[in-house]
C-alpha cells in the first residue's frame, strides 16, 4: 500500500502491538500519519517512534520542504488525573477508560 501512486497520508487503526511498525514505515516514505492511540504497545516501540520522528523533525527544520505556513492540531480528549481502576488496585494505563480504550482485547479479563 505504502508504494500506491498518490499516496499522501494513512490512517492506522489496526490491533495495538502493529502501530509501532506501519507507523515507522509510513514516515520512511514521507507519508503523512493519523495514528489511533495507544501509539505503541511498550516503551520500546514508542520510543523506536520517537527516532523516526527526530528524523521527521530534522527534515522540516531544513526547510527542504519549503516554508510551512500553518500547522493544526487539536486534543478532544480533557485533562484528568491518572487514577487507580474503580475497584482498586494497581493504575494501569487500560484501566483508564477517559483515555486509553485502544486495546482490542483486555487480557486481564
Amino acid at each position: 500500500m505504502y508504494e500506491m501512486p498518490g499516496l499522501q497520508a494513512v490512517v492506522i487503526a489496526t490491533p495495538t502491538h502493529w502501530h509501532a511498525l506501519q507507523f515507522i514505515a509510513a514516515c520512511e516514505k514521507g507519508l503523512h500519519v493519523f495514528l489511533e492511540k495507544p501509539i505503541s504497545y511498550d516503551i520500546r516501540e514508542g520510543q523506536a517512534m520517537l527516532d523516526v520522528n527526530a528524523q521527521v523533525k530534522e527534515y522540516i527544520e531544513s526547510g527542504d520542504d519549503g516554508k510551512i505556513h500553518e500547522v493544526k492540531a487539536n486534543r478532544p480528549a480533557p485533562m484528568q488525573k491518572y487514577m487507580c481502576t474503580e475497584k482498586g488496585g494497581k493504575p494501569r494505563w487500560r484501566d483508564q477508560f477517559a483515555f486509553s480504550r485502544g486495546v482490542m482485547v483486555y487480557w486481564a479479563h
